[in-house]
């Protein structure tokens, strides 16, 4: 974790993210819903400049943003979860 800069802690958490969803076979297309935790929201509009970049355009999530008091590491800016929906390959 980078202490203090949002920018590098979103990449991170990002990263994190793209990892767990590529182990279940998936990747950020399949992403529906993002939560993200944040403690400073003068810096909210960095946080989701990197976020958005790993989506692209033609790829719509709904997101809930929630400014909390802060995080149990000092430094500690961001934190996020996601929904992600998989193909199961079944058809109806």
């Amino acid at each position: 974790m980078s202490p203090g800069d949002i920018d590098a802690q979103t990449r991170q958490a990002m990263e994190n993210m793209k990892a767990a969803l590529e182990a279940a076979g998936a990747s950020f297309r399949n992403v529906v819903h993002m939560d993200t935790f944040y403690a400073d929201p003068r810096l909210s509009d960095k946080m989701i400049a990197v976020r958005s970049s790993y989506f692209g355009p033609d790829n719509p999530y709904t997101t809930t943003g929630v400014q909390v008091a802060g995080f149990g590491r000092p430094g500690m800016l961001v934190e996020m979860d996601a929904i992600a929906v998989l193909d199961d390959g079944a058809q109806e």
